[in-house]
C-alpha cells in the first residue's frame, strides 16, 4: 500500500476538496441555538452522504435526544489495529456579526486562509481526516488499518449525548487508539501532537439575592 499514491491523489484533488469543505462550512450548524436544528440535520445528511461517496460503505446517522451522531466504519483488515477518528460538525454562534469582514457562513479565501465559522473548529480539521481516508480508498481500494469515524453535533454544548452512546456501544466503538484534530497548532509549519486528553471541566457560580441581602444586613448590624 503506497502512501505516496494517496498523497499524490490528495494534491491532485486539492481544488475539489476545498470546494467540498466550503460546502461543509456553509451549514450554520450552531448547536446552542434551536432555530438551527434543520440546518444541523441537513449537515448531518450531507456529511453521511459524503462519507459514503468516498468509499465508506458502513455509514449511519444515529438519532439522539438532540443532534445526530454520524458513525462510519471501514473494518476490512481484521488482523490489523483499529483507529477511532473523532470530530464534531457543530459550531459556536457567530455573534457579533458586525465584527466579521465577510458573512460567517459564506466561506471566503483570503490568501492561503479559508475564513468562515467552523473552518478551524472543527470542520476543517475533521475534513482533513475524511480526505485522507478518501485518498487511500480511491488509490489502493483499502485502508492500512481499520477505521471507525464518530462525528457529533453537540460538542459546543458539552456533548450531552456522546457519553451515553459510547457507554451503550462500547464493543462497536472499541479501538486501539483514537485521534482528533480539535486542539492547537503552534503555527502553519509547526504541527503539534497533544496527548493524554482527559475531556473538559465545566464550573459555575450562582449567587442568590436572598443570601446577598442576608449578608448585607449582617454587615450593617456588625457596623452599627
Amino acid at each position: 500500500m503506497s502512501a505516496s499514491r494517496a498523497l499524490a491523489y490528495a494534491r491532485a484533488h486539492r481544488r475539489k476538496s476545498l470546494a467540498e469543505l466550503m460546502d461543509f462550512v456553509r451549514f450554520p450548524t450552531i448547536s446552542a441555538q434551536p432555530k438551527h436544528q434543520s440546518d444541523i440535520m441537513s449537515c448531518a445528511n450531507w456529511l453521511a452522504g459524503h462519507l459514503r461517496r468516498i468509499g465508506l460503505g458502513d455509514v449511519e446517522i444515529i438519532p439522539t435526544k438532540r443532534n445526530p451522531l454520524i458513525c462510519a466504519r471501514w473494518h476490512g483488515a481484521p488482523e490489523r489495529p483499529t483507529l477511532l477518528i473523532y470530530g464534531h460538525y457543530d459550531v459556536q454562534p457567530a455573534d457579533p456579526l458586525d465584527k466579521w469582514r465577510s458573512p460567517p457562513f459564506e466561506p471566503t479565501l483570503r490568501g492561503a486562509d479559508l475564513v468562515g465559522r467552523g473552518a478551524c473548529d472543527d470542520k476543517g480539521q475533521m475534513f482533513t481526516h475524511v480526505k485522507a481516508l478518501e485518498s487511500y480508498l480511491q488509490t489502493a481500494g483499502v485502508l492500512p488499518v481499520n477505521v471507525t469515524c464518530l462525528f457529533e453535533g453537540e460538542e459546543e454544548i458539552g456533548s450531552p449525548n456522546l457519553l451515553p452512546f459510547v457507554v451503550r456501544h462500547q464493543r462497536s466503538m472499541a479501538a486501539h487508539t483514537a485521534v482528533m484534530s480539535d486542539t492547537r497548532m503552534l503555527g502553519p509549519d509547526r504541527p503539534a501532537i497533544n496527548y493524554a486528553e482527559r475531556g473538559g471541566v465545566v464550573s459555575g457560580a450562582r449567587c442568590t439575592r436572598t443570601r446577598a441581602r442576608s449578608a448585607f444586613r449582617q454587615f450593617r448590624r456588625c457596623g452599627s
